[in-house]
């Protein structure tokens, strides 16, 4: 088993390590109030469907930012990078709506057969045709994810 006791903090040491930290935590906290605030905003039609959904989007980013932060601060960096790839599959997911791959009320209403047809993290690496990589993919899911001893490689 590797000894990652002796293992160096990032670049830039431990203060740059914890004033990173502290952005991310901080960013990551606007996003999700900001996600919360657009999801209960009082706007009527269409925009206020659309600030609904929104909301509820960046409010998972937000919530992902923070935990995954939160855990890759205290060392426990499998489950830090498991949340990570969840926020890379909202990254997949938006750039789908925003290109017009798929509609935001499809995937909101859709079953689970429909999300796992439409919205899988593969067919949302084909629609993309190239932009997302399926190594990249792979690289986080075996960082943290997917039980794999890689996760724990330096």
């Amino acid at each position: 088993m590797v000894n990652h006791s002796d293992k160096k903090m990032d670049i830039g040491g431990p203060d740059l390590w914890s004033l990173r930290s502290k952005t991310a935590i901080k960013v990551t906290s606007l996003i999700n109030e900001s996600g919360i605030e657009m999801a209960h905003a009082k706007v009527e039609g269409k925009l206020g469907e659309s600030l609904h959904y929104w909301g509820r989007v960046l409010q998972m980013c937000g919530e992902l930012g923070m935990a995954a932060t939160r855990m890759l601060s205290t060392k426990e960096h499998y489950a830090g990078a498991a949340l990570l790839r969840q926020i890379v599959e909202i990254e997949y997911l938006t750039w789908t709506f925003e290109n017009g791959y798929a509609d935001i009320n499809k995937w909101l209403n859709s079953t689970d057969r429909e999300r796992m047809k439409t919205f899988s993290p593969a067919q949302l690496r084909k629609n993309s045709k190239g932009r997302f990589l399926f190594e990249d993919y792979k690289n986080h899911c075996e960082k943290g994810g997917h039980p794999a001893l890689r996760a724990y490689d330096p």
